[in-house]
């Protein structure tokens, strides 16, 4: 009797906690679109148990829909159907919830198959309730922390870098640190859907990972989803890598059978060793070598005649490649390990331009060559850039839209280490001051002169005070560049040639307005007249994190130019004939930066054109460790044997970069991604005057 009485009370408790209805999905998620990847995600997380079996829907090449709060399941399915049958997602969502009677009980985030997207949050839903909307994705919640549960979500998406999963799991991530569910967590999920993704490639449900009851959900998902990619990897992940595998092979192949006139052709512009605006001939040569080798070429561009653009391929990405190919004056030298001349008093290569302009033409011509025999589509560009020594080139033809259009663009210099460059440069702005008065003799009538060499002094003298005046990250250097004729003859001409820099460009034009005043006030206290002409201006390098990590890989897959013990004593050389510790030249690969680095010297006009489109930049060692830049021993070494493994090791590095740009349409994707992040949307706005003509003589 006691058992059946017992029985009969246990029944009675179990019905009493069975619920009427089922508890409201309160939750966050986010519902996005990757369209480098062709991938559509949703993540979600709630203090309900085993979420990822309610809230998330998706289907490849049609859509995702994330549905909760009190969730109509059906939203599911019929808003793929939906999707499917052509309606934009915020045409299905309007249709979803018309023909819902509990409508102001839901919430809904929806993305299209063309990354539309759209987001619902019923009058009924739990406060806090709410949504927001950003290019190819919505966050939506109910019973949150707040407002800023979804605002963190969507910043948190926006500034992720890795795959479409990652930058999920870092918006959940970046939820649940401003708040998430006031209720507290216990599930979460994550489902990417992506065309034959899944096992065996039967179906789309590319990566679909479920943490149903944890005290940390989000860290669980994130921890089982860099297993499952461990474990699963890329679906075909693997014929991709031995595609592209087999691609960089051909690259290299190509390369090594071009290597002779790669090298004859880089020897031929080192001799050449043709200052800014005037490489007639090294311009020339190159435009040769890529038009014999199947380019188009545009010569002339952007008002310079050395300046040309050689084009192959059609349809995206379109991928840029800098070539670089200017001397400095005064520095000619043999390729020895002393300071021999060729010519006296003649420029040479001592940045190693020559080699720069070379290797870039070898990749583009062997990721050509290997594109086309595999048949996939895409475009190359190669710039042939005047005047970069003169920060010149690249500004101007920035300017007149020679960079527009690309889809991003690979950068490399030589240098004295071996490794991706993840360092910013400096703004600048390079003007000149002409000073104009009154010629007299020097001593018979020195008062009916007007000194404009006086005024110059007088405007550098007032720079030097200035110096004291302006932030510790501003640099000011100037040189008289034309100071009168004779002693006796007061100058009635003078000429000031000066750069301004700071870390961005604010910081240069705050001093540079403060030096046309110093300029301005020396010429009314020496009664003269003067005149301003800004040549030209830079920003700083907008570092690009997904392009530079591509550029590593490559480097790496590619190798470091290794040394003949003959080259290590040429190197060695040179270090003790300019005082240095005789350490030879480099080697090995540096490793990439964590963090960006700060700006340590110079500026470059090639932060032109990475305000313009995702940019990278790599250095290879051409030079011994601490020799002297812009100075004999860089010549000396592009002109043998260490300067030409430096151009080949490049070219392998670019060209396989080309190469996996071309067959890999998600780097590309995440390249842009962190390009609109930093530049958040702002047009490139030019540093000098819109009509200003480059100074070509």
């Amino acid at each position: 009797m006691t058992r059946i009485a017992l029985l009969i009370l246990l029944a009675s408790s179990l019905a009493a906690q069975t619920p009427v209805a089922d508890p409201p999905v309160s939750t966050f998620s986010i519902v996005a679109y990757d369209p480098g990847a062709k991938e559509w995600g949703i993540a979600v997380q709630s203090r309900f148990l085993g979420v990822g079996a309610v809230v998330p829907w998706a289907k490849a090449g049609v859509g995702a829909v994330a549905t909760q709060s009190w969730a109509n399941t059906s939203f599911g399915p019929r808003g793929l159907e939906l999707l499917e049958g052509g309606l934009s997602a915020q045409e299905a969502l309007d249709r979803l919830i018309a023909d819902d009677e509990d409508r102001e009980r839901r919430q809904v985030g929806i993305v299209d198959a063309k990354g539309n997207v759209a987001t619902y949050t019923g009058k009924q839903c739990m406060d806090w309730a709410g949504g927001k909307t950003g290019k190819g994705y919505c966050v939506q919640g109910n019973i949150l922390a707040g407002d800023k549960v979804v605002a963190a979500m969507a910043s948190g998406f926006e500034a992720a870098e890795g795959d479409l999963g990652d930058r999920l799991i870092a918006a959940l991530a970046a939820g649940q640190e401003a708040g998430g569910d006031r209720r507290g967590r216990q599930s979460a999920s994550l489902l990417v859907v992506k065309d034959k993704g899944g096992y065996g490639g039967y179906n789309d449900r590319y990566r679909d990972v479920r943490v149903d009851d944890h005290a940390t959900p989000i860290a669980e998902l994130k921890r089982v989803y860099g297993l499952h990619k461990r474990v699963f990897r890329t679906r075909g992940g693997g014929r991709r890598s031995r595609r592209l595998s087999a691609l960089r092979k051909a690259v290299w192949e190509g390369i090594a059978n071009d290597e002779g006139d790669l090298v004859a052709l880089s020897d031929a512009i080192w001799r050449h060793a043709e200052t800014s605006l005037e490489e007639t001939q090294s311009s020339g040569s190159l435009a040769e070598y890529l038009e014999k080798n199947g380019f188009s070429v545009e010569r002339g561009v952007a008002g310079m005649p050395t300046a040309f653009v050689a084009s192959w391929g059609k349809g995206a990405p379109v991928i840029g490649i800098l070539g670089e190919f200017d001397a400095l004056p005064g520095i000619s030298n043999q390729a020895k390990p002393e300071r021999v001349p060729l010519t006296e008093g003649a420029p040479g290569h001592g940045c190693g331009h020559n080699l720069f302009g070379v290797a870039a033409a070898g990749a583009a011509v062997a990721a050509k060559r290997a594109l086309q025999a595999e048949g996939i589509s895409g475009t190359i560009k190669y710039f042939g850039c005047p005047a970069e020594e003169t920060v010149i080139g690249k500004v101007y033809m920035a300017k007149a839209g020679v960079f527009d259009g690309l889809s991003v663009c690979l950068d490399w210099h030589p240098g004295t280490w071996t490794g991706v460059d993840f360092s910013r440069t400096r703004a600048m702005n390079n003007f000149t001051v002409e000073f104009f008065g009154k010629t007299a003799h020097g001593a018979a009538d020195p008062w009916n002169g007007r000194s404009a060499l006086d005024a110059v002094e007088l405007m550098n003298h007032a720079v030097n005070q200035l110096r004291e005046h302006v932030e510790p990250s501003t640099r000011i250097h100037c040189v008289i560049s034309d100071g009168g004729g004779a002693p006796n003859v007061v100058p009635g001409y003078a000429k000031v040639w000066y750069y301004v820099r700071d870390l961005e460009r604010a910081g240069v034009e705050s001093t540079y307005q403060r030096v046309l005043k110093t300029a301005k006030a020396a010429a009314i206290a020496t009664e003269t007249t003067h005149k301003v002409t800004l040549t030209t201006g830079v920003h700083s390098y907008l570092l690009n994190r997904p392009l530079s990590e591509l550029l590593d890989r490559n480097m790496r897959a590619a190798g470091a130019p290794t040394w003949t013990e003959e080259e290590q004593a040429f190197a060695r050389l040179i270090q003790e004939a300019t005082g240095k510790d005789a350490k030879g030249m480099y080697v090995g690969i540096k490793a990439m930066p964590k963090d960006e680095l700060p700006a340590t010297g110079g500026s470059t006009d090639v932060a032109e054109v990475s305000r313009i489109v995702p940019t990278a930049k790599l250095r290879v060692a051409s030079a011994p460790q601490d020799a002297p830049w812009h100075a004999w021993p860089v010549v000396a070494c592009g002109g043998m044997s260490i300067g030409h493994k430096a151009m080949i090791s490049a070219a392998r590095t670019l060209g396989g970069a080309l190469i996996e740009l071309a067959a890999s349409p998600q780097v590309v994707a995440a390249a842009k991604r962190a390009f609109d992040r930093k530049t958040e949307g702002k047009p490139y706005r030019s540093p000098i005057p819109v009509d200003q003509k480059p100074p070509v003589k």
